[in-house]
């Protein structure tokens, strides 16, 4: 049984304010005056901020550092050391708020609902990045989720312009969830979003989160190799 959650788009979380982030993406942008703090100081203070602090475990802050004629490399924070001798190749200096250790049971796991906001956010993000691999059918049916939880039914995403009027795919057109979207995809997903009419964003999210925890590949970091 799933537990209905509230999701709204994240905020930025920023050393001066907190603003509206358009890409549904927790980052803190790093100032001069924190880089000599631990990783362990900013980490809960971000923790606070997100109001997380007891669920501090499930999540660390991401940085990609930039090593000279290597590719940037993904590194978690490491919470016992400063941040500037961590930040040193990183450019912008800034670091996300990421989910690092995903529950077994989400719904179980997590009791603080910010918490389930979260992580429905990583999930979002990884779709779109390609980290959940998983079967056709599957993969439509989280993506048919997450556009009920962010666009509501299929029945308010009808065209007015009668030029467009029988252009299914037009409200997707615009809205990217998955890494490799294509026209065949979109179709499937309409179809699967059809049946999820009436469903509240609250419960739609749950639901995804349902779904997710139970493949193979929830919270794994492909490594993708050429043969």
């Amino acid at each position: 049984m799933t537990r209905s959650i509230n999701v709204q788009h994240p905020k930025v979380v920023d050393m001066e304010e907190e603003l509206e982030n358009p890409d549904s993406k927790p980052i803190v942008y790093m100032g001069s005056r924190i880089e000599d703090a631990s990783g362990k100081w900013l980490f809960e203070e971000i923790c606070c901020q997100q109001g997380v602090m007891q669920e501090r475990e499930y999540f660390g802050l991401r940085y990609l550092e930039h090593e000279m004629l290597s590719s940037p490399t993904k590194r978690w924070i490491d919470l016992t050391r400063n941040l500037s001798s961590q930040l040193k190749h990183t450019y912008p200096r800034q670091v996300s708020f990421r989910v690092k250790h995903y529950p077994a049971d989400p719904i179980v796991d997590l009791r603080l609902p910010k918490s389930h906001y979260l992580l429905y956010h990583q999930l979002r993000r990884d779709l779109i990045s390609g980290r959940l691999v998983v079967q056709t059918d599957v993969l439509v049916r989280l993506a048919a989720l997450v556009v009920q939880v962010e666009l509501g039914d299929v029945s308010a995403q009808e065209p007015l312009e009668t030029s467009i009027k029988n252009d299914k795919h037009q409200y997707l057109r615009e809205f990217r969830v998955l890494h490799n979207q294509t026209e065949r995809l979109e179709s499937l997903i309409i179809k699967e979003h059809e049946k999820l009419e009436n469903f509240l964003p609250s419960e739609a999210a749950s639901e995804l989160i349902h779904l997710a925890s139970s493949l193979d590949t929830y919270g794994i970091d492909p490594i993708r190799v050429k043969v």
